[in-house]
């Protein structure tokens, strides 16, 4: 017969909520067995720093929808006067997209959080409902790149980062960035209500409460129109007028855009047999003999390609190539890939500075977004000083004024033989997804190759592809700002680089302005 003793330890492991969980309930694994439930590392780190709202990335194959049932069974048998319920929306007009172009350049209208679920009483801060687009979100940024708690992108990093008054729990809905006009209305095949509706099932389950304090609004990168008009009035603001009207009295916290700038310029080429003199009417902004260039747009084909140069003057530079007519015909642009901010060109709308015109409409709508103009917001979050070029106003940072690191050993060995891995100095200023160059050293300007990174351990970086070229020590690595997009080539979409530079640039203290 049981004594009291042991009757006393029975009453403390049914008291602790950790021993319930690994101890007391069978699931069926993926090979059809029903064996007990005991929570692997991601499900227990979960569990160690769940807060009282959390919100998670749809993550498969790491047991967080088995855990979150599981738990929620557990605190109802195990507690008076709890309720549980999931919320799944099986819609034939939302799953199908919901579940495509997973790590790739295309995007459904929407995509967002899989849970919200409680746990202990509110402690007081605030809980942000954000609004975003692939700039905030991480377009340029994918799983495999996240950080230890599971974070993607600069928005959800400074949210969570435990500075200031501390991480803000949040619920992001994302769409692209030409979205936000749809977001929140429409019908029919341009219907973008679902999460609308969600949230409106989380209140009524809620007793009627916002689960949110204020509404963070990171949208406008792609609302831009030819007028500044159909910019701020219509395509802005519309979903902030919308949201107004959802949530009576609601706090809107707003972040300006980031810029947009193109990493090309027009050139006109002639030859005489191989040398190819390209001239640059707007100048050469920064070019440097021994750089590498990509030139396209020419015919003959046998100018295009990547090519050391040489520069002569304020307006020309020469390379060599196989040869072909001249002059070369077509629309020929020169990249540099965003290695000098001088050579950037102010996209469409992005002029800099702000002067009042439909040209500078992005940096305008920073203007109104700070001045809360028209009622957009109750508060903005600069982020302009974080993102931007040290040396030029609007524009990104070039490559040149980013961290960067270099081989400690050879790469390649005769040209002909291919290799998928790198070893460096120092490998903490990348992650996987992440585009890199590498450029002859000691300068770093002459480019030797240029490869997207599968995976890293310690200061070994693996391709995703591979690389037959011969690379010594010391050849100079550089992590891309941000991938060419679109045409004119444009930086966009920040890279990890820039994620990382954007939430520990914005200081952690403007997020008292959540607070009413």
């Amino acid at each position: 017969m049981a004594g009291r003793a042991d009757f006393q330890a029975a009453v403390d492991q049914f008291s602790d909520w950790r021993w319930r969980l690994n101890n007391l309930y069978w699931i069926t694994d993926k090979a059809g067995r029903r064996v007990l439930f005991e929570m692997n590392l991601m499900q227990t780190s979960f569990f160690d720093e769940m807060h009282y709202l959390n919100v998670l990335l749809k993550a498969r194959q790491l047991g967080l929808t088995t855990f979150i049932q599981i738990f929620m069974l557990d605190a109802c048998v195990f507690n008076r006067d709890i309720r549980a319920g999931t919320i799944a929306h099986t819609l034939g007009d939302s799953t199908v997209s919901l579940d495509t172009g997973y790590g790739t350049q295309a995007q459904p209208q929407y995509w967002g959080a899989d849970f919200m679920v409680a746990k202990g009483d509110w402690d007081g801060r605030p809980v942000a409902l954000a609004f975003v687009d692939s700039i905030g979100e991480a377009r340029q940024e994918y799983s495999s790149a996240a950080d230890a708690r599971g974070n993607l992108g600069w928005l959800r990093r400074w949210l969570d980062r435990d500075g200031g008054p501390g991480r803000i729990p949040h619920c992001l809905i994302g769409m692209p960035g030409a979205g936000s006009v749809r977001e929140y209305t429409g019908s029919g095949s341009s219907i973008a209500t679902r999460r609308r509706d969600i949230i409106r099932e989380i209140i009524a389950f809620n007793g009627n409460k916002w689960p949110f304090t204020v509404i963070t609004n990171q949208m406008g990168q792609n609302d831009t129109a030819s007028t500044y008009t159909q910019f701020f009035t219509t395509n802005y603001r519309s979903l902030v007028t919308r949201l107004r009207a959802e949530y009576s009295g609601v706090r809107i916290v707003a972040f300006p855009p980031l810029g947009r700038t193109t990493v090309t310029r027009n050139i006109t080429l002639t030859s005489v047999g191989t040398v190819a003199t390209a001239t640059i009417a707007s100048g050469l902004n920064g070019l440097a003999t021994g750089q590498t260039v990509s030139i396209s747009g020419a015919t003959p084909t046998a100018y295009n390609g990547s090519y050391v140069i040489s520069v002569v003057d304020a307006n020309t530079f020469t390379y060599s190539f196989a040869g072909g007519t001249s002059p070369a015909t077509g629309t020929i642009t020169c990249n540099d890939l965003g290695l000098r901010a001088e050579y950037q060109v102010y996209g469409t709308n992005n002029s800099w500075p702000s002067d009042g015109t439909d040209a500078s409409g992005k940096w305008r709508l920073r203007d109104d977004i700070l001045a809360q103009s028209s009622a957009c917001c109750d508060a903005a979050i600069d982020t302009y000083a974080a993102w931007v070029s040290p040396s030029r106003g609007g524009v990104w940072p070039g490559i040149l004024e980013l961290a960067s690191t270099t081989l400690t050993a050879q790469a390649g060995t005769d040209g002909v033989a291919t290799y998928n891995q790198i070893v460096v100095a120092d490998a903490s200023i990348f992650r996987p997804e992440q585009t890199l160059h590498i450029y002859s050293g000691p300068d770093g300007l002459a480019r030797l190759s240029t490869q997207v990174v599968a995976s890293i351990a310690g200061n070994v970086i693996t391709y995703q592809g591979v690389s037959a070229v011969v690379m010594p020590v010391g050849s100079v690595v550089r992590p891309a700002p941000s991938v060419g997009e679109l045409s004119p080539v444009s930086f966009i979409h920040p890279q990890p680089i820039m994620i990382d530079r954007i939430s520990n640039g914005i200081a952690q203290s403007e997020k008292l302005k959540f607070n009413s």
